[in-house]
């Protein structure tokens, strides 16, 4: 196992208000791309964010090399972040980081020693039954999502569909389906109301892109010229291996779209809930912001704190949770950090490590440019006075995430803090439009 920086651990206090972004204990982070619609896909293997959360006490593992102009020359010199320590372990041409660690004995046994001697704990990114396999090769150490099985079951959308069935948390009308014959009948049913609706695999990420939903319409079936069996039988059939045992069909429903984040300590304690605002495209996720302000943040905040925290703590579920909503309908649970989550952690820690004033705002999103002609190392060379925060001073300070998947073909991720006086999202967000366009004009 190739170690790319190794520091020496020393006890020091450790950061204890859990709101706060980084870890209250020494923690191994492994970014386990491990939900079926993410393997295969190399450019989602290498969708590597978690370490934007971890501080020099921590451990990240990947499987291949992180780019080291980012983590060095643009994290570490340029923002003055600490750096955690890095070990590569070995791929193995297999599906996932998960299952290459799985495999390296020597990995596992050093990743072993380290969690023990550091009372340490493992932080995932998807929980599935590789990484409950993973935690038993490692002696079954202490995991920030808590119970490996009943995590996996909340963030299904079976599970959760029958938990807010349960609390009496308002979600979208729908059903739970087992057949063929079961989704006919509830597509159906939603037409016949005059509804439009999704089908949803119960382990999906990513909407329609990653083949996580598909979108059916009265309009659009009547348009096709099929009749219902053989409309429904395609819509079933774009979910190819992916679509389980059970899956959903639900009302589309409408409304601002967010999330709800919080962070579950244990059976007593956790974060308050913080909405963030979301953007999409074809029901797919394509960026957020902070503050979100829509009529129904409070109403949803509360309905986490009071009704969902609660619920999942009894059953054993802590660490990173997020819930997606869409005007006053939850509509699924993640049971793990959500892709805002990381870019929060990331904002604060530039926030602190530069005194940024309050109140401030971010907007964040892919800048959907013409990856063929960018890499990181040549677009850092050309925008270094731009990124640094101690010489801006236009009330805009950009931040760059996901240099990986460029190679991959995928967009660079972009985040505009806006402070100072009149701070918020809507100057935020006209700061990524500029910056955006400043990349565009040094590719």
């Amino acid at each position: 196992m190739r170690k790319e920086r190794i520091g020496n651990y020393q006890e020091k206090e450790r950061r204890n208000e859990i709101s706060q972004w980084g870890f209250d204990r020494p923690t191994c982070i492994i970014d386990s791309q491990s939900g079926p619609g993410l393997i295969g896909d190399p450019a989602e293997q290498s969708y590597m964010r978690a370490f934007l959360m971890a501080g020099e006490d921590d451990l990240v593992l990947t499987d291949f090399q992180l780019n080291q102009t980012y983590i060095n020359g643009y994290l570490k010199n340029t923002l003055g972040l600490e750096i955690p320590n890095f070990w590569v372990v070995n791929h193995q041409n297999l599906e996932t980081l998960t299952d290459h660690l799985i495999s390296d004995r020597e990995a596992l046994s050093e990743v072993r020693q380290w969690l023990v001697t550091r009372r340490s704990q493992v932080q995932f990114f998807e929980v599935t039954d590789k990484e409950a396999d993973l935690l038993e090769c490692m002696g079954n150490p202490r995991a920030t999502c808590g119970n490996v099985e009943a995590a996996s079951e909340i963030g299904s959308k079976t599970g959760f569909r029958r938990l807010c069935r349960k609390l009496g948390v308002l979600h979208p009308p729908g059903f739970i389906c087992q057949s063929f014959e079961d989704t006919v009948k509830a597509v159906d049913r939603l037409m016949k109301v005059g509804r439009q609706g999704l089908i949803k695999v119960d382990f999906g990420t990513g909407g329609y892109e990653l083949r996580s939903n598909n979108l059916f319409s009265e309009k659009d079936w009547r348009k096709s010229g099929k009749d219902l069996e053989t409309y429904v039988e395609e819509k079933l059939a774009y979910f190819k291996h992916l679509l389980g045992k059970e899956w959903v069909v639900e009302q589309y429903v409408g409304g601002s779209l967010g999330s709800v984040h919080v962070y579950i300590k244990n059976e007593s304690e956790a974060t308050s809930p913080v909405a963030f605002g979301q953007d999409c495209e074809n029901d797919s996720y394509i960026g957020g912001y902070l503050p979100c302000q829509s009529p129904e943040t409070k109403i949803m905040e509360e309905e986490v704190a009071k009704k969902l925290v609660p619920a999942l703590q009894e059953r054993g579920v802590f660490g990173f949770v997020c819930f997606d909503y869409r005007g006053n309908w939850f509509l699924e649970c993640n049971a793990r950090p959500g892709a805002l989550d990381f870019i929060d952690h990331f904002v604060t820690r530039v926030v602190e490590r530069h005194q940024i004033p309050s109140p401030y705002a971010w907007y964040h999103a892919h800048t959907n440019l013409p990856v063929d002609r960018i890499t990181f190392e040549g677009l850092f060379q050309r925008l270094q006075d731009d990124l640094r925060p101690e010489i801006n001073d236009s009330g805009n300070l950009p931040l760059i995430t996901n240099p990986e998947v460029l190679p991959w073909g995928r967009s660079l991720d972009l985040t505009v803090i806006n402070y100072g006086n009149g701070a918020g999202v809507d100057r935020a967000k006209r700061g990524f439009e500029e910056f955006r366009g400043i990349i565009e004009q040094k590719l």
